[in-house]
């Protein structure tokens, strides 16, 4: 829940990154992941919880083609966690 992502974040500087549609949000690939990140993802038909959404300090999108509305949450996820790895490499 929010509180316990506000705590993750404020005693553990855990920077908290949720993942969203929304094109005016931060894209994926310009994000540094060398610092402990914790991504939230939400439910595809419900999203994010709005009170978790406003202790999150950044909201990223993949980037994809117009012909392509969204992604599955768990191929979405796959693509953050490679990018991560694939960083901190």
């Amino acid at each position: 829940d929010a509180f316990q992502s506000s705590y993750l974040n404020i005693n553990y500087n855990i920077l908290l990154y949720d993942c969203s549609l929304k094109k005016s949000e931060q894209q994926l690939f310009p994000l540094a992941f060398a610092h402990p990140t914790a991504i939230i993802m939400g439910s595809e038909k419900n999203g994010i919880n709005r009170d978790l959404l406003k202790v999150c300090d950044a909201k990223v999108r993949i980037p994809m083609s117009e012909k392509i509305s969204s992604l599955n949450v768990s191929v979405a996820t796959g693509i953050i966690i490679y990018e991560a790895i694939r960083q901190r490499q």
